[in-house]
């Protein structure tokens, strides 16, 4: 499975400083501009297949906290987590 960070907010200094730590940890990790333009995302591949362990991870090494929060709540109902888009949409919900 994949480690996936989402930065947001941050300069390019910060998290070329965290794809160098998760270079030193996991041997592997790519760094690329978020969809969204004001942040970027890390990727880590073939690593551990615990949802745990990747969370804790993700954690430790800066993610987005709400991301976080919304994939542990996604694991528990076992709705597929861990995900970055790579486009942003936005949709709206009317109400009559």
């Amino acid at each position: 499975m994949r480690i996936t960070i989402d930065l947001d907010d941050v300069n390019k200094g910060k998290a070329l400083r965290k794809k160098a730590l998760m270079q030193a940890i996991f041997n592997n990790s790519e760094i690329r501009p978020s969809c969204g333009g004001k942040g970027f995302h890390l990727i880590s591949r073939g690593l551990t297949d615990n949802i745990n362990d990747i969370l804790l991870m993700r954690y430790w090494i800066g993610d987005d906290r709400r991301r976080l929060i919304k994939d542990y709540e996604r694991d528990k109902m076992g709705i597929c987590c861990n995900v970055l888009f790579s486009k942003k949409t936005t949709i709206r919900v009317m109400i009559p």
